[in-house]
């Protein structure tokens, strides 16, 4: 079993992925790992001082002398979009993600967002065995980041206090189970619904369901 968290920033990705992990032994993967990797070494500095202004939103928008001038995330998006995926094509940090999969684990993604790097793990995974969970949150937008969501075969929605605004129409299509959680509620509401999710992914496997 296999979830990708699609969402804008801010929405519960990050906790979802938390939940599992130290629940249910899940392992997390982000597809920009390997961006963080290939950006510390192109503009040749030390993963501490990138990662210690990225963590924080101040320091995350702020240009620097180091990275020529532009903010630490101008300088991933620089290094996505104009280095490696015109050099790999647009599928290399899904491809990069894919390859670290191990058939022995279960996995959590917490920032699906493209299409074309969510297609090699699906490809590596089996559309059977993974699903979306997309995340709706008030005040949470992808006005400021690159992602959108991405729509499967909707199976359920989940509505935590209340119902978001919902602007998926028209947006591409993954041949895997979805479900939609709308986050507007407290984080234990959230992990209860995502506890919800897994009965449901277990029963459709015709696994036996020992979740809690």
């Amino acid at each position: 079993m296999n979830i990708i968290f699609n969402g804008p920033p801010s929405s519960g990705k990050d906790e979802g992925c938390l939940f599992l992990e130290q629940e249910f032994g899940f392992k997390h993967l982000s597809f920009k790992d390997q961006l963080f990797l290939d950006t510390i070494e192109y503009f040749e500095v030390s993963s501490e001082w990138f990662f210690e202004g990225y963590n924080k939103r101040s320091q995350k928008e702020k240009p620097e002398d180091k990275l020529g001038g532009i903010s630490r995330r101008d300088a991933m998006i620089f290094v996505s979009e104009e280095i490696k995926k015109k050099e790999h094509g647009p599928d290399y940090y899904g491809l990069q993600t894919a390859a670290k999969i191990d058939s022995n684990f279960s996995y959590c993604f917490s920032d699906g967002g493209f299409i074309e790097e969510v297609l090699p793990v699906i490809n590596r995974l089996g559309t059977d065995n993974v699903c979306i969970a997309q995340l709706f949150r008030e005040g949470c937008s992808f006005s400021s980041d690159s992602r959108n969501y991405l729509n499967g075969s909707l199976q359920e929605e989940f509505i935590i206090n209340h119902r978001s605004k919902i602007e998926i129409e028209d947006k591409p299509f993954l041949p895997v189970r979805s479900y939609q959680i709308h986050n507007n509620g407290n984080v234990r509401d959230f992990h209860q619904t995502i506890r919800k999710i897994l009965r449901k992914e277990l029963d459709v496997k015709g696994k036996e369901n020992d979740i809690p």
